[in-house]
């Protein structure tokens, strides 16, 4: 495989060579006399500071050791991949920088780590990798997806497909597209097709990859109800397609794989393979203006950066786009490419999906995510994040997660399991397991407070603070919860659950509120500051407790 880094020079050892050559350099310059050889003036050059590059190098071992991601972030960024004996290197100046693995179906340890390099090489920056380990009912996918035999099968070569009519079936078609912003297959405003056994293909990189995420004209399929390429203009004509026992691949930047636009367009899909190796916004299926996908017993992968495996984009004022899963097991590997990524209304049940480049969940703005017996794990910045980003892709209000069953991962010890930025959020837990890597629980408060207890905050996201509603029936909470500004608050409530942590230990927040019915229990770790709190259950724990301001007996 090849090994392509961003930044310049795999060469081992850098820094001293670099040393060596720069001496070497001098010493012709100054001749055997002493006197500079160039036209420069020696006060200029005296002041001139060299710059020195030195290596920043390691090795992954375990189960698969080539073509891990290797994601250099800090004073400097950069990736690369791992050769065939799992080695890496970077070339890097002076300074502190985080390096983070990532490959799609592997864990790592560390999932990542910290280096400061100072005037010489830093070598053995090593970590193992794990296939991700799951139940043998979620691990095995050999009855999802594509079905079909196409051993002794000639697939009918389609060419690319675009129509309007209705009433299209097709079976053992093979559809491809090389050409940019044109999907292997379009069903058109008023379109109706059906699709059985069949293969897409796409390349072709977009021309516009903004407009590829908000309209999908560089899809490998997309289903569209609008009268324009490149706008919503809404025709109140129902467009169907439906797909079952095919296999969708894309390998172009900007290609999802299966694509609803508008409010009368809608996908349902059945046994279907979904692969995409593009970058940004190549997505596993997407629906954008009000469009719909459902999809089930299917698999997607996905290896690029901004490559969700469920997605939904922008809607403006029109309905919410919605996405329904089942049986669904998805990877994704790209950076800032979680399994689920909200933007409408989400319903996911019996499925698996795993970021190992990403968090696990992103809910932005005014939308909603049902969770029933659905594993996420996520690798990066934290586990679930409900956010506003002020992009305007979103309508501004409250964004919710419920969870009944099913586990919630967060393998990332640098964030925690459950972020909320400028946005109002409910979040309803129901006898899920929760695993994090993290001592945080949750953080709540605006992109500037919040910040100062976590990296990865983006400035942007806006001032209005985090807003936070969460209800556990049926649970165990472990770690801090964290409210960072006076403008984000917190209620509270534990059903037969408990919690083992401190709250608003910096006492920084705003209305805090802890509800404990007879069968709960908090175990307070640290100092805990709220403004109230009706408690039935029991508390126990080391840490002070403060309510309203006076110390609580407990």
């Amino acid at each position: 495989m090849t090994n392509t880094p961003t930044l310049s020079a795999l060469n081992r050892r850098p820094g001293k060579r670099l040393f060596f050559m720069l001496a070497l350099a001098s010493l012709w310059l100054t001749g055997c006399d002493g006197k500079n050889l160039s036209d420069e003036d020696d006060s200029s050059s005296s002041d001139e500071e060299s710059t020195y590059s030195y290596s920043l190098s390691g090795t992954v071992t375990g189960s698969e050791v080539e073509g891990v991601l290797i994601t250099l972030s800090g004073d400097d960024s950069a990736t690369t991949t791992t050769d065939s004996s799992g080695y890496y290197e970077f070339s890097v100046e002076n300074g502190s920088y985080t390096l983070t693995p990532s490959l799609s179906g592997y864990t790592f340890s560390p999932s990542s780590t910290s280096v400061t390099v100072a005037d010489d090489d830093a070598t053995d920056v090593d970590f193992t990798d794990t296939a991700t380990t799951t139940s043998d009912e979620e691990s095995d996918t050999s009855d999802l997806g594509d079905q079909t035999d196409y051993t002794d099968v000639t697939l009918t070569a389609g060419g690319t497909y675009s129509s309007a009519d209705t009433g299209v079936a097709n079976s053992y078609y093979s559809y491809s597209s090389s050409t940019a912003n044109t999907p292997a297959v379009k069903v058109e405003s008023g379109g109706d097709l059906t699709l059985t056994h069949s293969q897409v293909t796409k390349t072709g990189d977009t021309s516009d990859l903004e407009n590829s995420g908000f309209y999908g004209f560089n899809a490998g399929v997309l289903v569209s109800s609008s009268s324009s390429d490149d706008d919503y203009s809404g025709t109140n004509d129902t467009t169907t397609l439906s797909m079952t026992n095919t296999t969708i691949t894309t390998d172009a930047a900007g290609a999802n794989g299966v694509f609803a636009f508008g409010e009368d367009a809608s996908a349902v899909l059945d046994y279907v393979s979904i692969v995409t190796t593009g970058d940004s916004n190549s997505r596993g299926v997407d629906a954008t203006y009000g469009g719909s996908v459902t999809i089930s017993n299917s698999t997607i992968s996905t290896q690029g950066d901004s490559c969700a495996a469920l997605a939904s984009d922008r809607y403006e004022s029109y309905n919410a786009p919605t996405i329904t899963a089942s049986n669904v097991y998805a990877t994704t590997s790209g950076s800032g490419s979680p399994g689920i990524y909200c933007t409408g209304t989400f319903n996911v049940s019996d499925s698996t999906l795993i970021a190992t480049g990403s968090e696990a969940l992103a809910i932005e703005g005014l939308n909603s995510v049902t969770l029933e017996n659905t594993s996420l794990s996520g690798n990066a910045k934290w586990g679930a994040i409900i956010y506003q980003s002020m992009s305007g892709d979103s309508s501004v209000g409250t964004g919710s997660l419920s969870m009944t069953g099913g586990t919630l991962t967060n393998n990332f010890s640098g964030g925690p399991l459950f972020f909320v930025c400028d946005t109002d959020a409910v979040i309803e837990l129901d006898g899920a397991t929760l695993e994090n890597a993290s001592d945080l629980l949750l953080v709540a408060g605006k992109a500037s407070t919040a910040s100062s207890y976590i990296d990865n905050v983006n400035s942007d996201w806006g001032s209005n603070g985090g807003q936070v509603t969460l209800t556990a029936t049926d649970q165990t909470l472990e770690g801090e919860i964290i409210i960072s500004d006076s403008d984000s608050s917190l209620d509270l409530t534990l059903n037969n659950s408990s919690l083992s942590g401190a709250i608003n230990s910096d006492n920084n927040g705003g209305t805090i509120s802890v509800t404990l019915d007879a069968n709960s229990s908090w175990e307070i770790t640290g100092t805990s500051y709220i403004s109230s709190l009706s408690n039935n259950g029991t508390l126990t724990g080391t840490g002070t407790l403060y309510v309203d301001g006076t110390q609580y007996d407990y």
